[in-house]
């Protein structure tokens, strides 16, 4: 079971606290030039009353010279992984690091991902962020004692990877209580295929073990699509029933091939860009992206410095609810 990260303020919390930039709240606690004494005391003074503790691993990255991260990102294009690549940009500037990236097209391919793997690699990056929901451990397996490794964005249950993500039970079970508090006892969990959208199966697969959790007994439905999933529960005498998606794609798609409907909820789960918008009206988790990002960041540091042990680090999404 994930287990979840310790809650500490970063310069991105108080970069939103004083409205200045995370360059220059980053510059204000590093004691760099560039900054106006002004800036500097509200930097200061907001961080100290928010409890910020200097990231120390951040500074050994610095003083040990790692200067690059190679970053592995299996569709830019993505809503989800789009936001995870941009938090990753912040948190690396604020610690002072550049970050190299090669993507895949978005395709379930995973000759090409090892591709994009081997090249970074071939550019002796100081460290590595795979952000992918495809690529097996076991590909990671031949460098990871040599460049620092970080999983991102999913969970990766073999202890010999370090990985960062949304603690996903966590997530399943609120969804499953949001749900019962609605009103819904009927619950269908559409689950995509393993070989292709592993991550998304894992997903799915939790949704249904949460609900048996409470009780209760949810229909299981393996789908190569959202639409798919909705031709074959189209076919199916619905009623109230909740159908819980494992992403916020599937629930979208979802809802436009089925149609709004009374006595029908449909949720999903990543709440980031688009899909958080209140024209969608979607019961969803947010995940954390900030807080992933920087504790990705923190964990390569970790793997240069030798503090912490490889294993999976989950931190908790936040429900958004619509009633």
């Amino acid at each position: 079971m994930a287990r979840k990260a310790d809650r500490l303020p970063t310069i991105i919390d108080i970069a939103r606290a004083t409205g200045l930039s995370k360059s220059v709240v980053s510059r204000a606690l590093n004691g760099e030039p560039g900054v106006s004494p002004e800036s500097r005391e509200i930097v200061t003074d907001a961080a100290s009353q928010m409890g910020y503790v200097t990231n120390a691993i951040a500074r050994k990255m610095r003083t040990q010279g790692v200067d690059t991260l190679g970053v592995l990102v299996r569709d830019p294009a993505s809503v989800f992984y789009g936001a995870l690549l941009g938090a990753l940009q912040s948190a690396a500037s604020a610690r002072g690091v550049r970050l190299l990236t090669m993507t895949g097209s978005g395709k379930p391919d995973l000759e090409e991902e090892r591709a994009a793997l081997r090249s970074l690699l071939t550019l002796r990056v100081d460290g590595l962020l795979v952000c992918s929901g495809l690529l097996p451990a076991s590909d990671l397996y031949p460098f990871a004692d040599r460049v620092p490794t970080v999983v991102v964005g999913r969970s990766e249950w073999d202890t010999r990877i370090s990985s960062v993500c949304c603690d996903d039970e966590d997530g399943a079970r609120q969804i499953v209580d949001y749900a019962i508090e609605a009103g819904f006892t009927r619950i269908v969990v559409p689950i995509p295929p393993a070989a292709t959208a592993p991550s998304l199966h894992v997903r799915g697969n939790l949704l249904a073990a949460a609900a048996q959790t409470r009780g209760l007994h949810p229909h299981l439905m393996p789908s190569d699509s959202p639409q798919q999933f909705a031709t074959q529960f189209a076919r199916r005498d619905s009623g109230s029933i909740a159908l819980l998606a494992p992403n916020d794609h599937w629930a979208v798609r979802i809802r436009e091939e089925l149609g709004d409907r009374s006595g029908r909820l449909v949720t999903g789960y990543d709440g980031v860009g688009i899909f958080t918008t209140p024209l969608l009206g979607l019961t969803t988790i947010v995940q954390p992206i900030d807080e992933i990002a920087a504790s990705a960041l923190d964990l390569v540091g970790d793997s240069l410095t030798k503090e912490r042990s490889a294993g999976d680090h989950g931190v908790a999404g936040a429900l958004r609810g619509v009633t």
